[in-house]
């Protein structure tokens, strides 16, 4: 649900690029440009005590620029922040309200700037969206932690604003359990590039129980990396940690871009999760008869038709699963947009009023199978028409377990959760359960959940590995 090239289709929450904190959006999941895995590994932050000490002097060169950018943003003052953006396209304040109240979200209260300096190492997508701004990353401390911002300068003006790319691997993993393979999931028409994450037990004599994550929406790669944020590497590593082998792949839509009336349900989901289950199935030490999916938001209401469709699965997990059609979710995403902060963004208003549109459209079935509506193809409409996923869970036959975070706003905890729970209230092996504090990547932070958040460094909450752990170790 996106913008041209490999990011034309599926937009998700928030706005996930530079040029995105001008006013794009998304709504079920974020999308970043193509990393490897070695290029995400704890990149620090440059620090220059020496150029920070010359730029406080020196007010008019980039880094003194970002730094005064940055304290209006730690000190509320949105309206003066955007007013440093340039006036042919400023970035609105309710937008950089929201990516502030990401920060806070996540790390808790600002405390003070700690550096500012020249950053290095952009990813392909940063610089080709900076181009020849003076590119400054701003170092921030917060009650829990440390983070930064890029902030690129240009004739006297912010011109563009990211989030860098500064992965922390999570204490819970244990890098010495486990070993990494690259892969390829031979998919049709798209070869995809893939990890397996196996634990060294698995070298011994019992086999292991594996895990195949399932993309949702948008076009994601093999770690589901979100600025410094990567939901797929965290849960690969934490379930190899505990002895589960874990196969993760490049999406489809991220890696070939299908025509738009060949994205249905199937095509961009779930074959291609069936392939990578036989990959798994195939991997020395993996036992093929204890195979788990484990699918993120559209990828958990998926779960169950790809569990239908295999027939031999040890069982599926939906991660903040929609239950209602995705239109109604989308709407209730962008009211829940508008209704954190206290400044207007007037393009998200828009937005939404096109959203309204659109989703009566689809109601109607008024669309196309190549067209966009609603940030979708219509191919994918047409497929989640014919799809019943709920249906298909009551009726497949492997256990299914459901996990939700209790402040995620893109998949609702009252009104999909619950309901995936009422209507299957009386199948047998299914099992839920929630967390509080979490978000849509089951993330840690404090108040109202907003887009930007998950973008910011964060890891997925131990808790919830658990939890998969001891299920799949059930199965």
């Amino acid at each position: 649900m996106t913008r041209l090239g490999r990011r034309q289709l599926l937009s998700a929450v928030s706005t996930t690029t530079v040029a995105a904190l001008a006013g794009c959006s998304d709504l079920l999941d974020e999308e970043r440009e193509p990393d490897s895995e070695e290029s995400t590994d704890e990149n620090e932050s440059p620090d220059e005590p020496e150029a920070e000490k010359t730029d406080d002097s020196s007010p008019e060169t980039p880094a003194a620029f970002a730094r005064q950018f940055v304290e209006k943003l730690a000190a509320d003052r949105f309206e003066e922040a955007s007013n440093l953006t340039p006036t042919a396209g400023p970035i609105p304040a309710g937008n950089l309200e929201r990516v502030w109240m990401g920060y806070t979200a996540v790390h808790g209260e600002f405390e003070e700037i700690t550096a500012v300096g020249e950053a290095a190492d952009l990813e392909p997508g940063q610089t080709r969206a900076f181009g020849d701004a003076a590119v400054i990353d701003v170092t921030m401390t917060f009650e829990r932690g440390e983070d930064g911002l890029l902030v690129g300068v240009k004739d006297d003006a912010v011109a563009v604003v990211d989030f860098p790319v500064e992965y922390e691997r999570p204490t819970y993993v244990d890098p010495d359990s486990f070993a990494t393979e690259s892969v390829t999931v031979p998919a049709e028409g798209c070869h995809l590039d893939g990890i397996a994450t196996v634990p060294t037990e698995a070298t011994g004599s019992d086999d292991v129980p594996g895990v195949v994550l399932v993309h949702g929406s948008t076009p994601t790669d093999k770690n589901y990396q979100n600025g410094s944020t990567q939901l797929f590497r965290d849960l690969a590593e934490g379930l190899a940690s505990c002895g589960i082998a874990v196969l993760r792949y490049d999406k489809r839509t991220y890696s070939c871009i299908p025509d738009l009336a060949d994205r249905s349900l199937d095509r961009t989901i779930v074959d291609d999760a069936l392939v990578a289950v036989d990959q798994l199935r195939a991997l020395e030490g993996v036992d093929a008869d204890r195979i788990v999916v484990v699918g993120h938001s559209l990828g958990g209401m998926a779960a169950p038709r790809i569990a239908a469709r295999d027939g031999s699965l040890a069982g599926a997990v939906g991660l903040a699963a929609p239950a209602r059609p995705l239109y109604d979710v989308f709407l209730e995403q962008y009211e829940h947009r508008l209704s954190v902060g206290e400044h207007d963004w007037e393009q998200l208003n828009t937005q939404y009023d096109r959203m309204q549109e659109d989703a009566e459209r689809i109601r109607n079935g008024e669309y196309q199978a190549d067209e966009v509506v609603a940030e979708y193809p219509g191919a994918l409409w047409q497929s989640l028409e014919d799809y019943d996923h709920v249906d298909t869970a009551r009726d497949v036959d492997v256990p299914l377990r459901f996990l939700q975070g209790r402040r995620d706003f893109q998949v609702s905890p009252e009104n999909d959760f619950e309901l995936w729970r009422t209507e299957l209230e009386d199948r047998p092996a299914t099992t839920f359960e929630s967390y509080d504090g979490l978000d849509h990547l089951f993330m840690s932070g404090e108040g109202p959940s907003v887009p930007y958040e998950t973008m910011v460094r964060n890891n997925v909450e131990e808790a919830m590995i658990d939890d998969l752990v001891a299920w799949i170790d059930g199965r």
